[in-house]
């Protein structure tokens, strides 16, 4: 909106001249106001996940990015900028108004950076909702769209292809880089999975002989020992792993859910070593295993589950995982059967959080109320006038 009206009152020279002066105040300006921020936010340096840029799909998105941004942002607009000055060179008349070449061009590239903060969250819930058919629709019309600009559309329509070919390129771009960001929900539909697929056909195996062995002890009227571990990594390669292979148990996630009644709860949390001590120290719950992704915890028909953030990496929520702050807000977790006392002064020798001493409440429980590490709360007590010692 400033180079046609600098344009043609100053001209180039001085326009461009302003234009600098301009992009280094409102760049370093704002940098210099927000570097003092640095100070006030903390960050976690290990809730990070582990990744290489060399990995075939984050080259992918690299060219991806790369040919979009010279395609739309470079020659798109440059080869608009002298097909405008060869049909519009003296103005062009859009209603009644001779309107000049400069302001032209300005309207085209204009609808460039409408496309880019505008559409881009369009495109990006479209792309994730039917990823091939935006490609496909965004790329035909991206497509007619530069070829309209070849022939010789009268100003206005000139513009409106353009930044119909603006928004379909950023579209067709993003619905790349969605597809390639996050794996496929069903291995066996990406070609370029195919040693995932070899890994599905062992984990099946496994599963089989876990299913079978969960069927003989309820034969024989004792409980099957489950492999808890597998609950990482059985949502459609939607989850990331730290844990090596021999911290992996055999059974998978969907044989041990099977053993699952009633309700059990799933907690994400920064760091499980740092969490476990809380639930089995504190509240007594039995340890049935644990690694770096994930813990099963079990107490008197109570089934808890920790993951790891970065267990859930490649979940469209993830971002907010590293979010700073308590968690939990708006639900307190309530078990019955552990002495209050006891784990107050428990929690208390080991340093965590009492939000509330032990206290008679008239709800008819004697209870306490404490935080674990990441701000999740439990109240956890018995009736009035029991024990469990």
């Amino acid at each position: 909106m400033y180079a046609p009206f600098a344009v043609e009152a100053w001209g180039w020279t001085n326009a461009c001249l302003v234009a600098a002066a301009l992009s280094i105040a409102l760049g370093i300006g704002p940098a210099l106001i927000a570097s003092s921020w640095r100070r006030r936010v903390a960050i976690d340096a290990e809730s990070g996940v582990p990744a290489s840029v060399w990995q075939s799909r984050y080259l992918v998105l690299f060219v991806a990015a790369t040919i979009q941004f010279s395609l739309f942002a470079g020659i798109v607009v440059a080869a608009g900028g002298f097909r405008i000055d060869e049909l519009f060179h003296g103005g062009a008349p859009i209603g009644a108004t001779l309107v000049p070449a400069t302001f032209i061009a300005a309207g085209f590239a204009l609808t460039q950076r409408i496309a880019q903060v505008a559409w881009t969250p369009i495109a990006g819930r479209w792309s994730d909702r039917s990823t091939s058919f935006a490609f496909v629709a965004s790329t035909l019309l991206s497509l007619v769209s530069i070829a309209a600009l070849v022939a010789e559309p009268p100003a206005l329509l000139f513009v409106l292809f353009g930044g119909s070919a603006f928004v379909n390129g950023l579209t067709a771009t993003i619905a790349v880089e969605l597809a390639r960001a996050r794996p496929a929900a069903d291995p066996r539909r990406a070609p370029h999975l195919a040693r995932r697929r070899r890994r599905g056909r062992r984990a099946r195996g496994r599963r089989a002989r876990g299913l079978r062995r969960l069927s003989r002890a309820a034969r024989r009227g004792r409980a099957a020992r489950v492999d808890v571990a597998a609950l990482v990594g059985e949502r459609g390669a939607a989850m990331t792993t730290k844990r090596t292979e021999a911290q992996k148990w055999s059974v998978t996630a969907g044989d041990y859910g099977r053993t699952l009644k009633g309700l059990s709860l799933n907690l994400l949390v920064r760091d499980i070593d740092r969490s476990l001590p809380f639930y089995t120290e504190v509240l007594g719950f039995r340890d049935l295993h644990h690694d770096p992704d994930f813990a099963a915890l079990e107490r008197d028909g109570v089934n808890l589950v920790l993951h790891a953030d970065h267990a859930y990496a490649a979940q469209p929520w993830a971002p907010r995982l590293a979010e700073q702050g308590k968690r939990g807000f708006g639900a307190e977790i309530r078990i019955l059967g552990i002495e209050p006392e006891d784990a107050e002064r428990r929690a208390r020798e080991r340093g965590h959080t009492v939000l509330y001493p032990t206290k008679e409440w008239p709800h008819g429980w004697r209870d306490v109320v404490l935080e674990d590490p990441d701000g999740y709360t439990f109240a956890v007590g018995v009736p009035v006038g029991q024990s469990v010692r």
